[in-house]
């Protein structure tokens, strides 16, 4: 399966405020000292901040293009009750003239150093772009899976740039073949 596109925007809802909220509550009744209140408060903060994604800016002679891998975990997707699909979230911002080539090998490393690879030949004009990948019937294995994505451009020059997230699902036995779809939202 080549890819899937779905006109509509992604929309990732987060419940952190009302943890936020709840301590600083807590922190008022306890009427600690302010080094203690404001320890709470950095760490709500880096809690709901999260680690810092960084984004591969990739330049050629007419476009510019970030790329920012934003998550990747497990489920259960395709239903057969086993959660051995491993869903991949990133972001592709695009500056352009004019419509460009853009290729995209997304690749899954799993922890037996077994590689798997997917290419995509995209046709992208300036826009934000929300991305997903899922992988399914790969997260087979127990240990850190790796995430790669790598993009080149093709206008009048080349130029290209690879981001990368390492992460760990459980493993599980599975003998299903596996495969991919990629969704992508402007």
């Amino acid at each position: 399966m080549i890819g899937t596109c779905v006109k509509k925007k992604c929309i990732i809802i987060t419940i952190v405020p009302n943890l936020l909220y709840l301590i600083l509550q807590n922190k008022i009744i306890m009427k600690k000292t302010i080094a203690y209140q404001l320890s709470i408060v950095a760490v709500v903060l880096f809690l709901y901040i999260g680690t810092p994604v960084i984004a591969v800016t990739i330049q050629s002679s007419e476009t510019i293009l970030e790329l920012k891998i934003e998550d990747a975990y497990y489920l259960d997707y395709d239903g057969d009750n086993r959660q051995d699909d491993i869903c991949g979230l990133f972001t592709i911002q695009v500056q352009t003239p004019s419509t460009t080539s853009v290729e995209l090998e997304i690749g899954l490393i799993l922890p037996s150093s077994t590689v798997y690879q997917y290419d995509y030949l995209l046709k992208l004009r300036t826009d934000d772009y929300n991305c997903i990948i899922i992988f399914y019937d790969h997260a087979i294995e127990s240990g850190y899976y790796t995430l790669t994505i790598t993009a080149r451009i093709y206008d009048k020059t080349m130029a290209s740039g690879t981001e990368t997230l390492t992460f760990d699902p459980p493993g599980d036995e599975n003998s299903d073949p596996p495969f991919t779809d990629l969704i992508i939202n402007s």
